[in-house]
């Protein structure tokens, strides 16, 4: 079964064509710029605190793109999940676990791989281009045996044309 679920995750793990990687903030498609940076907090604190699934959900998820933040027994991340009160929390990505990826069935998404000793948490955070939303940032999918789904819906993930500089 483990093996099964690593070959499923292995197309988030390879950008595609048409995605250059830059970082966790910005990125370079076919279609222009993504820079989701005027969504990011630069003062440690998440921009998507404490986000859930539903009322029922007892998981909690904070997310802050492009600069790290400490929240409860999460250092020095981009995206936490915290459990019930808040006793446990895991690293689920930083920058540097970070990676666009051009998806077949999803578009373009943000993707986060964390492995330790004793867990490999895929995180995958679905951009929704929305002219008329700054950012919502909304949990699709929190069961902790598979992969997170997330979904931010903002203008932000417009690509936007580079001006080119004239000599």
């Amino acid at each position: 079964m483990v093996l099964i679920l690593c070959l499923l995750m292995t197309p988030y793990l390879i950008a595609v064509n048409g995605v250059e990687d830059n970082n966790s903030c910005t990125t370079v498609t076919e279609d222009g710029v993504i820079d989701l940076r005027p969504l990011a907090n630069n003062d440690s604190s998440p921009r998507f605190m404490d986000v859930t699934k539903d009322k029922e959900a007892t998981l909690r998820f904070s997310w802050n793109p492009c600069f790290n933040f400490d929240e409860q027994g999460c250092h020095q991340v981009e995206l936490c999940e915290l459990t019930p009160h808040f006793d446990l929390s895991y690293s689920l990505g930083n920058s540097t676990q970070a990676s666009f990826i051009q998806d077949p069935s999803l578009g373009l998404v943000l993707a986060y791989n964390v492995s330790d000793i004793y867990d490999r948490r895929t995180s995958v955070i679905q951009l929704i281009c929305d002219v008329n939303e700054e950012g919502s940032f909304k949990v699709v999918e929190d069961e902790p045996s598979q992969q997170y789904n997330f979904i931010l819906r903002s203008k932000h993930c417009c690509p936007k044309t580079q001006s080119k500089r004239s000599t």
